[in-house]
């Protein structure tokens, strides 16, 4: 089967097909949805916007648990991997995308949850829009004079230096997002693969996709 971006479907989408199926006329449907929070770009939010505020105090207070604890900030990145060795993270597979997305679900469901703010959604950062790495992340301290726990200070790309235009550039992002075959669009199945056994997860015997 040739799948495509078209049969990902929005969660918004599966939640009022469900309030549909369930007998409400389609205007009530579509009024229960609950309210989704909407992921921003970090393009033009302020040092002191709420998202941003939210963001720093999540990563400060999971930085301050103990190593022990499975919320730790690091243990957190730990389920990607560590360094350049990779664990639960597939590459080379058509997982990769998808696992990602809960990934970052992941991450946004425990910031609301050590913040109190249910309103939170992970920000992005558009290359295309802005090539360099956002402010909010190369300030050592904010305007208000306190630590900023979105540095880091080991952190190895230049701040002064643009992402390059031949990976992740508009022509090179357009040319991703007009592929309609989704193991074009992402990338292939692991070879081989004849079932939705959890062990092809992190199989990485497919061709990786150019957004990959």
């Amino acid at each position: 089967m040739s799948i495509t971006r078209r049969h990902v479907i929005v969660q918004g989408g599966v939640i009022a097909a469900g309030l549909l199926a369930s007998g409400l006329p389609g205007t009530k449907a579509f009024a229960q949805i609950p309210s989704i929070p909407w992921r921003r770009s970090l393009q033009g939010l302020a040092w002191n916007d709420p998202i941003i505020e939210t963001y720093r105090d999540a990563v400060r207070l999971l930085n301050a648990l103990p190593a022990s604890d499975k919320f730790n900030w690091v243990n957190l990145s730990k389920i990607h991997g560590s360094g350049d060795v990779v664990k639960y993270c597939p590459h080379g597979n058509w997982y990769f995308l998808p696992w990602h997305r809960a990934y970052t679900a992941m991450y946004e469901r425990i910031v609301r949850h050590v913040t109190k703010n249910n309103d939170f959604a992970m920000p992005f950062w558009d290359w295309t829009d802005n090539p360099y790495l956002p402010e909010v992340f190369t300030m050592q301290k904010t305007p208000d004079g306190k630590d900023n726990p979105l540095y880091v200070s080991s952190r190895t790309w230049p701040i002064t230096q643009p992402m390059p235009d031949n990976i992740v550039g508009p022509q090179v992002l357009n040319t991703i997002l007009t592929a309609k075959p989704y193991e074009v669009f992402g990338t292939t199945r692991p070879q081989g693969q004849n079932s939705l056994d959890p062990s092809w997860v992190t199989t990485s015997s497919g061709t990786q996709g150019t957004l990959e």
